[in-house]
C-alpha cells in the first residue's frame, strides 16, 4: 500500500509538469479519445453490418456505403493517433527540458557538503540517465496509458450494452490480472531501484577514468580500472536481464488469461441456451470487441513496466530536488564594504557534532582581520587553514559561533552579496572548457583591457600571447591544454580581476617557479594596499609578506604575530620555519 501511495504521489507530481502545457495536453487527450472511439466504432459497426447488411432488404444500400465507412473509421483512427502521440511528445519534451533545467539549477545551489558525501557520477546520472527514463514515462507511457484506457472503457461499455451477463463473466478474471500486475510491479520496482544505483556507479567509473587518466597510465592501472568497470558493467547486464524476464513474462501470462476468457465466452455464446438470444451480428460484434480489447490490455500490461521505470527515475529526481539548497536569506545592504572580518568563537566539524568519533576541524576560533590587512595562515596539513577560509564565503556553515564582515553577520546577508565581496584562488584549480579571456572574466563583465591587466599582474600575459589564438584560445576541459603553472596563473588573474574588498589565496602559487612567484608577490603587495588579503602559502617567502601571521594546530589558533615576533618566541611557527629551512618542506 505504501509503494502504491508513493507511486501515485510521484506520478501526480510528474503530471503537474504536463499541466503547465495544458492546451497541448488537452489536444493530446482529445486525440486519444478519438483513437479510442474509432476502435469502439469499428466493433459497433459489425452488428448492423451483419444483421442488416446481409440479411435485410436494404443490404445493398449499407454495403454501398461500407467502403466509405471503413475509410472514415481508419482515417479517424490515424488522426487521433497522430494528435495523441505528437502532442504528448510535445508535452513530454517540455517536461524533460524543465526537469533538466531545474535539476541543473539545483546542482548549482546545493551545499558543498552534499558533494563531499556523494560522487559526481551519481549526480550526473540523475540529470542524464534518470531524466531520459522519465521522458519515456511522461510521453510514451502516458500516451499508452490514457489512449488504451479510453479504448478499454469504450469497448467494455459496448460489451455491457450487448450482454452485461457475458461481460461480467469475462471480468471475473480481473482479480487474477490485478494480482499478476501487482507482483510484476513489486519485482520490477526493486530491480529498477538497484539498476539506478549501478548506473550511477558506472558513470562514476567513466568520469574517474577520464579525470585520472595520467595517474592510471603512470601506475599501469589499466587492468584494475578495466576489471572495476567490467564488474559494474556485468552487474548491470545481469539486472537488465532479470528486469527483461519480469517484463517479458507478463505478456504471455496475460494473453493466456485473456485467451481463456475468450474461449469461455465463445463456448457460452454458442451453447444452446444462448443461441436464440444472440443474433449473428451481436455474436460477431461481441467477439470483435473482445479481440480488439486484447491489444490495449496487452499494451497496458507492457506500459506498466515502462511506467514503473519512469516512476522510479522520477522519484530519484524528485528526492534530489527536495534536498535543501544552501541556506540563503537576509536583506541586501547598500554600502561600501571595507573588508573588516571577525571570527567570533567559531567552531566547525565536517561530521554531525553528535556523531560517534566526530572531531572538530576548528575549535573556538576568535580572530579579527582589519581592513586592508594581509593575514597569513600557517600550520601543518590538516590544521584547519583551508577550512577556516572556506567558512567565510559560507561554503560550509559554522557549527558554533558567527562570522562578521564590517559588523554584519554573514548569515544575514544574501549569498550573492556576501560572495560578491570575496575573490578566491585556491590550490584546486578550476578552469572551464572555454577561452582564456572567458576563464579570466568568469562571472564578471569585464573589458578586454581589464582582462589583459589582470593577466599581466598574474604574470600570465607572456604565455597567453604565445597561444594560437591568444586570449581567444580554448584551453580544454579543466585547462588540459595548459601546464600546471599556466593554469594557476589564469586562476590568479581571475581572482585579481574581481575587484572585491576581500581576496583569499589558498596555496594559489604552489605550482609556480620561484621567479613567477616573486613577480606575483610584487603584484600582491601592490593590491594589498587596496584590499583585505588572506594568504595560505606553502613557502615562507610568501608568508613573510603578511602584516600578521596566524599559526593553527589541530583546529586551534596557537600563535599569532609578525614573522620576527614568532621566530623570537621559538614556538610552533619557529619549528615549522626551522623544518622548512633544514628539510625544504612546505607548510
Amino acid at each position: 500500500m505504501q509503494d502504491i501511495n508513493i507511486d501515485r504521489a510521484v506520478f501526480y507530481r510528474l503530471l503537474s509538469y504536463s499541466w503547465q502545457r495544458t492546451r497541448y495536453f488537452v489536444i493530446a487527450i482529445v486525440g486519444m479519445l478519438i483513437y479510442a472511439a474509432s476502435d469502439t466504432g469499428f466493433a459497433m459497426l459489425m452488428k448492423p453490418l451483419i444483421d442488416e447488411g446481409f440479411y435485410s432488404q436494404e443490404q445493398y444500400v449499407l454495403l454501398k456505403w461500407l467502403p466509405l465507412l471503413i475509410i472514415l473509421v481508419l482515417f479517424t483512427r490515424g488522426l487521433g493517433s497522430f494528435m495523441g502521440s505528437y502532442y504528448m511528445d510535445y508535452v513530454g519534451n517540455h517536461v524533460v527540458k524543465q526537469l533538466r533545467s531545474e535539476t541543473f539549477a539545483h546542482i548549482l545551489r546545493l551545499p558543498i557538503s552534499y558533494y563531499d558525501r556523494n560522487s559526481e557520477g551519481k549526480v550526473t546520472a540523475k540529470i542524464i540517465y534518470n531524466i531520459g527514463i522519465t521522458a519515456t514515462a511522461s510521453s510514451r507511457a502516458v500516451t499508452i496509458l490514457v489512449r488504451d484506457s479510453l479504448t478499454v472503457v469504450g469497448l467494455l461499455a459496448w460489451l455491457f450494452y450487448i450482454s452485461w451477463m457475458l461481460t461480467l463473466i469475462m471480468l471475473v478474471l480481473v482479480p487474477l490480472i490485478a494480482y499478476i500486475l501487482t507482483y510484476i510491479n513489486r519485482r520490477f520496482r526493486a530491480l529498477n531501484h538497484r539498476h539506478q544505483e549501478l548506473m550511477g556507479s558506472l558513470t562514476a567509473n567513466v568520469q574517474q577514468a577520464i579525470r585520472s587518466n595520467s595517474t592510471i597510465k603512470i601506475f599501469d592501472g589499466y587492468d584494475y580500472e578495466t576489471e572495476h568497470f567490467e564488474s559494474n558493467n556485468e552487474r548491470i547486464r545481469r539486472y537488465l536481464m532479470r528486469t527483461s524476464a519480469v517484463k517479458s513474462i507478463g505478456t504471455p501470462v496475460m494473453m493466456l488469461v485473456l485467451g481463456l476468457s475468450l474461449a469461455a465466452i465463445v463456448y457460452l455464446m454458442t451453447a444452446e441456451q444462448f443461441i436464440p438470444k444472440v443474433s449473428a451480428g451481436t455474436f460477431v460484434s461481441f467477439i470483435v470487441a473482445m479481440i480488439l480489447l486484447f491489444r490495449p490490455v496487452r499494451s497496458l500490461v507492457q506500459v506498466n513496466v515502462i511506467l514503473q521505470q519512469g516512476i522510479v527515475a522520477a522519484q530519484s529526481i524528485f528526492e534530489f530536488l527536495d534536498i535543501k539548497p544552501e541556506a540563503d536569506g537576509g536583506e541586501y545592504i547598500e554600502r561600501r564594504w571595507q573588508g573588516h572580518i571577525r571570527y567570533i568563537d567559531v567552531s566547525f566539524s565536517y561530521t554531525q557534532p553528535s556523531a560517534e568519533n566526530s572531531e572538530a576541524a576548528l575549535s573556538h576560533i576568535n580572530l579579527e582581520i582589519a581592513p586592508l590587512e594581509t593575514l597569513a595562515l600557517v600550520g601543518s596539513s590538516g590544521a584547519g587553514k583551508s577550512t577556516l577560509v572556506s567558512l567565510l564565503p559560507r561554503f560550509y556553515e559554522c557549527s558554533e559561533g558567527r562570522i562578521e564582515i564590517d559588523g554584519c553577520d554573514i548569515k544575514k546577508l544574501p549569498l550573492s552579496q556576501l560572495r560578491a565581496q570575496i575573490a578566491y584562488a585556491g590550490q584546486d584549480i578550476v578552469l572551464f572548457n572555454d577561452s582564456v579571456a572567458n576563464n579570466i572574466a568568469y562571472g564578471m563583465r569585464a573589458s578586454q583591457s581589464q582582462i589583459e591587466e589582470a593577466a599581466h599582474k598574474a604574470h600570465a600575459i607572456e604565455f597567453i600571447k604565445k597561444l594560437p589564438q591568444g586570449f581567444d584560445t580554448v584551453i580544454g576541459d579543466a585547462g588540459s591544454r595548459l601546464s600546471g603553472g599556466e593554469r594557476q596563473r589564469i586562476a590568479i588573474a581571475r581572482a585579481l580581476l574581481k575587484r572585491a574588498p576581500i581576496i583569499i589565496f589558498d596555496e594559489a602559487t604552489s605550482a609556480l617557479d620561484a621567479t613567477s612567484e616573486n613577480m606575483i608577490q610584487q603584484a600582491l603587495a601592490e593590491i594589498s594596499r587596496q584590499r583585505t588579503m588572506i594568504l595560505i602559502a606553502h613557502r615562507f617567502s610568501s608568508v613573510r609578506l603578511a602584516n600578521r601571521i596566524v599559526v593553527l594546530e589541530k583546529g586551534r589558533i596557537v600563535e599569532q604575530g609578525t614573522h620576527d615576533e614568532l621566530i623570537a618566541e621559538q614556538g610552533a611557527y619557529h619549528r615549522l620555519y626551522r623544518d622548512a629551512q633544514s628539510r625544504r618542506i612546505t607548510v
